[in-house]
């Protein structure tokens, strides 16, 4: 039996790539809306089992051309979702309750593999909720729901015109905010980190920008023996979440 559906595509958000799209499924089952399957897909074998799982939970299952596939989402594999429903973030008042408790601002990746890469291991770790900025960053595009390979379905994304307002509210909620660059004076791997944190990233190229880093209790630093490389962003959060993981959740 297939359910009732009324909203539009352009009401949707696209998830595409096949552990997104299975995870989206079996996550968020009533709001998945279609799910759309290159013509002949019975061919392979990925979407055949997507298509299975699609029919067993009530799920419409359209065939569609390539051409449309790859002009609603060049890194389709074959297959779009059409979803409904997404992670809720926290409330203030969730927030303020939690006794340990990760979140994130990433103050301007504009590069959907980095946002993607950061948003799988924030499910991994734990993360409560990541904040990015409106302008001058990427979105959750289906880029970034492919590479976060079922991230996206578990970690909630709000985006903010600014962070000011947000991190002060944070702060009386008793977080304590680290920004990380690469010349701050505290070493990642010596900082007692609170249990309630927010850790900040700046940009590919930029880095954290001088505002949010005012904006910071503490700058850190993640230590190399190469002065003049640096991190790649996503490989930066990863090495800090797991840090922060190993010192209130692995005791």
């Amino acid at each position: 039996m297939v359910k009732n559906r009324s909203r539009q595509d352009h009401q949707l958000r696209m998830v595409v790539g096949h552990h997104a799209i299975r995870e989206s499924m079996v996550t968020f089952p009533r709001g998945a809306q279609r799910l759309w399957l290159r013509k002949n897909f019975q061919t392979v074998s990925e979407l055949r089992e997507l298509a299975q799982l699609a029919q067993k939970i009530g799920i419409i299952v359209e065939e569609k051309s390539v051409d449309l596939l790859q002009q609603k989402a060049p890194a389709h594999q074959g297959a779009i979702l059409w979803q409904a429903l997404e992670p809720a973030f926290p409330s203030d008042d969730q927030l303020q309750t939690l006794t340990s408790a990760m979140l994130l601002i990433l103050d301007g990746i504009e590069d959907p593999h980095n946002l993607g890469a950061i948003l799988r291991t924030s499910w991994l770790l734990g993360v409560s909720g990541v904040y990015i900025p409106i302008h001058h960053a990427v979105g959750v595009t289906p880029a970034v729901t492919k590479v976060a390979s079922g991230g996206t379905e578990h970690v909630p994304v709000q985006r903010l015109g600014e962070f000011g307002s947000q991190i002060d509210r944070l702060k009386k909620m008793g977080y304590w905010v680290y920004g990380f660059d690469a010349v701050a004076r505290h070493d990642l791997f010596k900082v007692a980190f609170h249990p309630k944190s927010v850790f900040c990233f700046g940009g590919e190229d930029r880095g954290l920008r001088r505002t949010t880093q005012k904006m910071c209790d503490e700058l850190v630093r993640i230590p190399q023996v190469q002065k003049d490389a640096s991190y790649n962003v996503s490989v930066a959060v990863a090495i800090a979440l797991s840090e922060w993981f190993r010192q209130h959740r692995c005791s």
